[in-house]
């Protein structure tokens, strides 16, 4: 797979998590914004894999919602059994339930970053400190994928802006911009944040 290409796990899990709760918009905090580093610090092969995490996320973040809304773990693994989502295996879908019940946090993009991290240390084994960066990509992903959503809903950009501002994210207007600019669907809107934010990270 390319790295410049769309996530194709990330648009499976994307869609059953849209499925499970037409798309979490609720906001999380994640730490402030990491400054992008001079030379690479991600391999091409760690990029690849943490391309894998953003896809999981996913699912981690629409498992969230539907559990923060008062859903058991056996709703979401009985949904999953009758809209089984291509590229994702029963016993990692089902996993992925067990980790979100497991943890605990208020917002569904808590989940989302709950999962991307532990994703990144035990499957990519990236450690927390150099994970960081990659995470500070993931929000931009989810700031793409919120204002698809607001795209989709016919709001203005200013209704975004003010929307993901809470994120404090120095890149928010320019995510929200593109994703406005650009005829995409959720799928690609995500994995081109999360791409435009890996390629400085990464190694060729």
């Amino acid at each position: 797979m390319s790295p410049l290409s769309p996530l194709p796990l990330a648009n499976a899990a994307t869609r059953l998590a849209t499925r499970l709760v037409c798309l979490a918009l609720w906001l999380g905090a994640l730490g402030c914004a990491t400054s992008q580093p001079a030379k690479p610090i991600y391999t091409a092969d760690e990029r690849h894999v943490l391309s894998y995490c953003v896809g999981l996320s996913n699912f981690a973040m629409g498992v969230g919602a539907v559990k923060l809304s008062g859903g058991s773990a056996d709703d979401v693994k009985e949904l999953y059994a009758s809209n089984p989502t291509s590229g994702v295996s029963a016993e990692l879908a089902y996993s992925v339930v067990d980790f979100v019940y497991s943890v605990d946090s208020d917002s569904p993009y808590g989940y989302m970053a709950q999962y991307f991290q532990g994703c990144s240390e035990n499957v990519a084994e990236v450690q927390r400190d150099r994970a960081e960066p990659a995470s500070h990509c993931l929000r931009r992903a989810y700031i793409a994928m919120g204002a698809h959503a607001y795209k989709e809903k016919g709001q203005p950009v200013e209704a975004a802006y003010e929307k993901f501002e809470v994120l404090k994210e120095p890149a928010m207007k320019e995510v929200v911009s593109r994703v406005y600019a650009q005829t995409q669907d959720l799928g690609s809107a995500e994995s081109d944040a999360w791409n435009v934010c890996m390629e400085s990270l990464s190694a060729p």
